[in-house]
Formats: C-alpha cells, structure tokens, sequence
C-alpha cells in the first residue's frame, strides 16, 4: 500500500565518500565509509536547484525549452552536531587533548546522507550520494521560565555522485532485503 503522507525524520547516517580520480582512464571511483548514526535529528529543508534553457526560432520564443536539475540546497536541522559529525564531515581538527575547534583552512569532504520519513502506510529510507556541508550558525539564548533547546542547522549542498551522477535514491519498506540493508552500507543501485 502506498503511502498518503509523510512525516518525521528519524535514523540519521552520514558516511564519507572517497572520491578518487583514475589518471590513465579519467574515469572517477566512489567508495563510501561505514554509515555513522547522527542522533538528534530535527529537520530536513532541501530545495531542488533547477534553471530552465529557453532557446527561441522561427519566431517562437519556446522554441527548445530544457530544465536542468542540478541537485539540491538546503539546512539538516539537529539537537546537537556531534564532534564526529564536524571532523568526518566539516573538516575540523582535533587538537592532542582530544578538544575540536575549527579553522579557516578547514576542508569540508562529501559523504552520502541516509535518513528515514515516515508515512501512514510504510516508512521510506532515503540516501544523498553527495552531500558537501557548511559551517553552521553559532547561537543561544537565555535560560527563562522554561527551557527552550536549541537547534543547529547544517547548511547543505547536494549534487549527483562523481562516478554515477546519482544524486538520490529511496527504498520502502516493503522491499525487505535492501530496506534492512540500508544504514549497514551505502545502498548503490545497479542500473
């Protein structure tokens, strides 16, 4: 049965993609790290970045119209960004006492996100092949009354794979063996 809605986001995984170029073929080979769990999540806000090519003869201005999807932008929302997350991911450092700061020459490396909605009929497992992060905003506010927790957001930017220029895929629970699968590694399909 299909779903009607969606909601939530639940079961958060990163995992690091190493991209490596081949100098004699300058073909392009992906391996992905083991899938990290990222707990705390909040959100998930992502766009679609498309642009459209109008080319305009004989006198119709839709002579040629093309649409190029070329990914996403967007925020993953979290409790907390743990340390792992921001040394895997954002390219921080960690000092000899183990502590994690940030520097401008930090490097941001792509990984593969995998996350889960849920929905009125099965919960859909998704993953991102290639997600690049930015630095999030530092802020807090006052203790009151109540305590009201704070939210970091990951500024997101998602592009298609180097070597498949897959960008993103989804497995239902129904399909048993690769739904199971799916946090163990990075679910890459064989088209």
């Amino acid at each position: 049965m299909a779903n009607k809605i969606t909601y939530g986001i639940k079961n958060v995984y990163y995992a690091i993609a190493t991209e490596t170029l081949d100098a004699q073929t300058g073909e392009w080979t992906v391996t992905y790290a083991t899938p990290v769990a990222m707990l705390g999540a909040r959100a998930i806000s992502l766009t679609a970045s498309n642009e459209t090519v109008d080319f305009s003869a004989d006198n119709n201005p839709k002579y040629f119209t093309q649409n190029i999807f070329s990914g996403y932008e967007g925020s993953l929302t979290m409790a907390i960004i743990g340390d792992d997350f921001r040394v895997d991911c954002l390219g921080e450092q960690t000092d000899n006492n183990g502590l994690v700061g940030q520097s401008l020459n930090d490097k941001p490396k792509p990984f593969a996100l995998m996350f889960q909605f849920e929905g009125d009929a099965e919960e859909t497992r998704h993953v991102l092949y290639r997600c690049i992060a930015g630095q999030p905003d530092v802020s807090s506010n006052t203790r009151e009354e109540t305590i009201e927790p704070n939210e970091e957001a990951i500024p997101l930017t998602v592009g298609g794979s180097v070597d498949t220029e897959l960008v993103k895929w989804k497995c239902k629970k129904s399909d048993t063996t690769q739904y199971n699968a799916w946090f163990s590694n990075v679910y890459v399909p064989t088209l």
